[in-house]
């Protein structure tokens, strides 16, 4: 399988998630604000070299755009994507070879949020400690705790992706089905 320019990888996501032709320039937009994120990879590609995407890539990129479906901002998707990988890599292997393909991704909106906001603020202005102490008054007792409020769960069903991806592939690359499947097989050992 060939590796895939930018304008490539914007019609296999736009005829994987059904998009109209004229959202291309909006894919385009949003895959290049991905790759300022260092998404679907760190590489630097130099001056005058196009960067191109493979089928670990398109992968990648296709589940986050799932996750952007699903309402969650982008950089919130790319992290998902990037600290869920293994998991979603073997998803994707039970689902090429013919098994369920669900993924559950818990996201931390709330340490995400915090991590944002104290990078920001700076760690000389936030101090030592990470969160304000409660401070018992005098003659009462403190009853603050923290209660852990539960992230919701997302499941993706990586099943009906891969079926997406087959026929996308067929479609706009002409890529004949089992070397997508191997492809696809191989993410889910490695």
């Amino acid at each position: 399988m060939r590796d895939l320019e930018i304008g490539d990888l914007s019609l296999i996501v736009r005829d994987v998630f059904g998009l109209p032709d004229d959202a291309d320039a909006k894919v385009i937009e949003r895959l290049k604000h991905m790759r300022k994120l260092a998404f679907p990879s760190a590489t630097k590609v130099g001056q005058g070299y196009r960067r191109t995407y493979g089928a670990e890539d398109v992968l990648k990129v296709t589940v986050a755009f799932q996750l952007l479906d699903a309402g969650l901002a982008s950089t919130l998707a790319v992290s998902l994507v990037v600290g869920n990988w293994p998991a979603i890599a073997e998803a994707v292997g039970r689902a090429g070879g013919g098994a369920s393909g669900r993924v559950q991704l818990k996201p931390n909106v709330i340490s995400e949020l915090s991590r944002s906001a104290s990078g920001r603020i700076g760690a000389a202005r936030l101090g030592s400690a990470s969160a304000p102490q409660p401070v018992a008054a005098a003659g009462h007792v403190s009853a603050h705790r923290r209660t852990e409020i539960p992230s919701p769960m997302i499941v993706l069903d990586l099943a009906v992706l891969i079926r997406s991806l087959k026929s996308a592939f067929r479609r706009v690359e002409g890529v004949a089905t089992d070397e997508v499947a191997s492809a696809i097989l191989k993410l889910g050992r490695t």
